[in-house]
């Protein structure tokens, strides 16, 4: 029998990048998935192939996390279809660059509903079946800038410095449940959206992107940027039985590129 047969996972942000990538792991293991995304023609696109590949159930639901009543939409569906839910991944788009002093409260509302209350209120909504089963695996992904703040990307920094210690003072609530929560801080990966702010970085510097892209992989220690899939492989890790003693933390997955501790 697969490892997470008859288990089911909530993956937000969970049409393309690290989000699918998680999804098609959990998948192969037995996971039936629901998939939330703000465009419906990728996620339609993103549950159809998984369905295609594996043998479970996959729900899509269209929403932005940012929003604070989808919790309750989704949770409704699942309550319905499962009646039950032991994996949580949050994980969405950051917010975009700029320095503090050209932001204005509409950005930081948006940055901070999108990073930080969506998490909140997604984990909040997910306790109660977690709890029913004793058992749940909340794992928040995030960025290395949350350890390692930058000033071009203060809102990202904010919000996710943000979950860091939520994750930290919930663990001791949810932890007698038999539910742990944990963030992933990757460094750059290769998805859609690192690619644009690479872009968009380069433009800034006038730099060509493709000498760019070579300049910011040359200030990894490991020589690369990760892929998403292997982000998904240390979820699928959390998510085992195995990983129950792992709660509360922070796993810097950069390449040895941050240098804080």
């Amino acid at each position: 029998m697969k490892k997470l047969s008859k288990k089911v996972a909530l993956v937000t942000g969970g049409s393309e990048g690290i989000g699918f990538s998680s999804a098609l792991y959990l998948a192969s293991e037995g996971c039936n998935l629901v998939l939330v995304s703000r465009n419906k023609k990728k996620l339609e696109k993103a549950a159809n192939r998984i369905k295609k590949k594996y043998k479970i159930k996959c729900l899509a639901v269209e929403g932005d996390v940012a929003n604070p009543n989808l919790p309750s939409k989704v949770f409704k569906k699942i309550k319905k279809e499962f009646d039950r839910l032991d994996i949580l991944i949050n994980n969405s788009g950051g917010p975009p660059m700029g320095s503090f002093l050209y932001q204005n409260d509409q950005s930081w509302d948006l940055a901070i509903n999108q990073n930080l209350l969506s998490v909140i209120r997604f984990t909040h909504s997910a306790f109660p079946l977690m709890k029913k089963n004793n058992f749940g695996r909340v794992i928040n992904i995030l960025s290395v800038l949350a350890k390692e703040p930058t000033p071009q990307m203060v809102l990202s920094s904010t919000a996710r410095a943000g979950v860091i210690a939520f994750a930290k003072s919930v663990s001791y609530d949810l932890g007698p449940f038999g539910i742990t929560i944990n963030n992933i801080c990757p460094g750059g990966v290769l998805t859609k959206r690192f690619e644009s702010l690479l872009v968009d970085r380069a433009k800034q510097l006038n730099k060509s992107p493709k000498d760019f892209l070579k300049e910011r992989t040359n200030t990894v220690p490991i020589g690369k940027f990760a892929k998403p899939d292997e982000i998904a492989s240390i979820i699928l890790f959390l998510c085992d039985k195995k990983s129950s003693i792992i709660t509360g933390t922070s796993i810097i997955a950069d390449g040895g590129q941050s240098k804080s501790l």
